[in-house]
């Protein structure tokens, strides 16, 4: 975005992950029996960068092949119909894949890069009025993190519902997570996107 003249400002880094999860089907492994076979990403996104990463080191023995599919919710169904062999998936829809018997071939934690982030315009924060409702949302956020840390997800059920169409079994299953409250991204995460093309 700033390439292209988009002053943003990054207002905090997220606990966000994707993991890489293989069809049952498929019986994918590891990443370098990728090789024709299918991934569902988004271009320009985390997952993106993730594919870049995961299948540069990779010695495939042809070329994996990057689909995009920008709904996740969509990408979660073509798993499930046997008609991706791979895709990124964040939570809680990685629950609920994992929960059909598709397997975690990456987990984007385990290579120490923070991908997730809330940026804002620069150019909205410059009056009295934005820089209030930005306070009121940090606030927010805030109370938020410390709700989801102390009850648990479980107890927003009817917005995972409602948002991510998941079923209550995928709710019960889903991981302890520990949410943090807002907090500037580490300038080497900045650095890596900010070089990564």
């Amino acid at each position: 975005m700033r390439e292209q003249g988009v002053a943003i400002d990054y207002l905090s880094t997220t606990n966000a992950y994707w993991q890489l999860l293989a069809n049952r089907k498929a019986r994918l492994k590891r990443i370098n029996q990728f090789g024709d076979k299918m991934i569902g990403m988004t271009r320009y996104s985390a997952t993106d960068y993730l594919c870049d990463r995961v299948l540069a080191g990779a010695k495939l023995s042809s070329m994996a092949f990057r689909i995009q599919v920008n709904d996740v919710n969509i990408r979660l169904r073509m798993l499930l119909n046997n008609e991706m062999d791979a895709v990124w998936l964040a939570e809680p829809l990685a629950t609920t894949a994992r929960l059909a018997g598709n397997n975690v071939v990456i987990d984007s934690r385990d290579i120490n890069k923070r991908l997730g982030v809330i940026a804002v315009r620069k150019d909205r924060t410059a009056d009295a009025r934005r820089r209030k409702q930005l306070a009121a949302f940090t606030k927010a956020y805030n109370m938020a993190c410390d709700s989801l840390n102390a009850n648990g997800m479980g107890i927003y059920a009817d917005v995972l519902r409602k948002y991510y169409k998941v079923d209550d079994r995928t709710i019960s299953a889903l991981p302890k997570l520990k949410f943090n409250h807002i907090e500037k991204p580490r300038l080497q995460d900045i650095d890596l996107i900010s070089t990564s093309k």
